[in-house]
């Protein structure tokens, strides 16, 4: 997942975008050069050009002889042969991250009163079907970061189990 800057909204609108690379990239380790992810910010600003959900297409892995200006996230600095890991470090709560968030592909699993996120089987996947959720199960443990598509229209109840923002009002999801 990568943090990025809408620029066609007013104001401008953060959103997170999936970045994978399915293909080998070749790079040429010798001299001096900086390795990176060029976003393409055409694709942020207009979700109709990103339609692939692996985000292909957001950016690509580039190398030159220093960063662009804008609209990438560093990844390494060759120095003779010499590769030093750049990417740069967030902190989640308490926790520091150091480089890039890589989420596991889980499976889709159906909406019940308790859908138990543990059975998607990663850091993200879907959830079916249309029944009323009021809680995500109680065996997912280590405070997990989670990203589920809905791909049914189901209601999440607000609840002790399940505590919504707005207010506390239960949410209608939409495909």
């Amino acid at each position: 997942m990568i943090k990025c800057t809408r620029t066609s909204t007013t104001p401008n609108e953060t959103v997170w975008v999936v970045f994978e690379n399915t293909s080998a990239v070749t790079i040429d380790t010798t001299g001096t050069k900086k390795v990176w992810i060029a976003i393409d910010q055409s694709r942020i600003n207009d979700g109709t050009l990103n339609t692939d959900p692996t985000g292909a297409g957001i950016g690509a892995i580039t190398t030159g002889a220093s960063y662009p200006a804008s609209n990438f996230i560093p990844l390494a600095v060759i120095t003779g042969g010499s590769i030093v890991d750049d990417r740069p470090t967030a902190t989640l709560k308490s926790h520091a991250l150091s480089g890039i968030l890589k989420q596991k592909k889980g499976v889709d699993i159906a909406s019940a009163t308790t859908t138990d996120l543990s059975l998607i089987g990663g850091n993200y996947g879907g959830i079916t079907g249309t029944t009323t959720i009021t809680s995500f199960g109680s065996n997912v443990t280590g405070n997990p970061w989670v990203v589920v598509d809905f791909l049914g229209i189901m209601t999440l109840t607000h609840n002790a189990n399940i505590i919504l923002p707005a207010g506390g009002a239960n949410i209608t999801t939409a495909v």
